[in-house]
């Protein structure tokens, strides 16, 4: 066992998967969840894979915040007093903001990460064992972290079979605005640019393409809001490479477009 008691906030798709992990591979002797959905939590109760709610005299050292960006203050400042020598942790898509709340409160004890999995559904009843077999989990470390919590949260990880890569939080918001962030509102944007009298005309492109325009709205709300900076700085980039394509288009540039979309197309394949 890597705990005792383990809390997981926010008993969703991650949380909830989480919960059927670390219960499946014995990483925590008991585990426990906090979630204002009654019936998650007894789900999750009933099919064994949680202890039960959170309890104010269980002393837990571990602790994943799973729950919305936009809550997570608040319920960190309810928890606060609960803390001791536990490891905390979130799976926010995005990491500055988290970090910038998460470590004035919990100190050295704060480790963000971001386990690159899910899906576009959402909530407990899509939750799974293995949801994070073989994905990246990226784990930012603070100025404050212990080090031998960076040590054990890695391991955490590699256990849930994770490929581990450590980063600070705006390396990270940089990089997943235009490799997550980016595509999602490019999703939204395509799925709102089809008019509805054609809708019984798309195709399989147009599914695969928009296939994440149908995940949670709330959820990437905050995603946007909260990595504005740096997703402007992705739209921007997008902006400028879709005008480039417009432009050859107008010039009706059969030769130049071609080559452009080649090399497009060998940069996909090497994906």
């Amino acid at each position: 066992m890597m705990f005792n008691n383990t809390l997981i906030v926010g008993l969703g798709l991650i949380g909830g998967s989480l919960a059927f992990d670390i219960k499946s591979k014995k990483l925590s002797q008991n585990v426990y969840a906090l979630d204002k959905d009654q019936s998650a939590l007894k789900s999750a109760v009933d099919k064994g894979i949680i202890e039960g709610g959170f309890e104010e005299d269980i002393e837990y050292d571990f602790i994943i915040f799973c729950n919305p960006i936009s809550s997570l203050e608040d319920t960190a400042k309810i928890l606060e007093k609960y803390i001791k020598n536990t490891l905390i942790t979130d799976v926010a898509s995005v990491k500055e903001y988290p970090e910038n709340v998460l470590k004035p409160i919990f100190k050295e004890n704060y480790i963000g990460s971001h386990p690159i999995a899910g899906s576009h559904k959402n909530g407990f009843e899509n939750a799974s064992k293995d949801l994070f077999k073989d994905r990246l989990a990226v784990i930012c470390p603070t100025d404050l972290s212990k080090e031998e919590y960076i040590f054990k949260l890695k391991d955490f990880w590699e256990r849930l079979g994770s490929k581990v890569e450590i980063m600070d939080s705006k390396t990270h918001d940089k990089i997943f605005a235009i490799t997550s962030h980016l595509p999602h509102l490019i999703a939204y944007t395509l799925t709102k640019s089809l008019p509805e009298e054609y809708k019984n005309y798309v195709g399989q492109g147009f599914l695969d393409t928009t296939r994440i325009g149908a995940s949670q709205s709330g959820l990437w709300t905050d995603i946007f809001l909260y990595n504005q900076e740096h997703l402007l700085e992705s739209i921007e980039l997008f902006k400028k490479h879709l005008a480039y394509l417009e432009n050859i288009i107008k010039q009706k540039d059969k030769e130049r477009l071609a080559k452009a979309l080649e090399e497009i197309s060998n940069k996909r394949k090497s994906l």
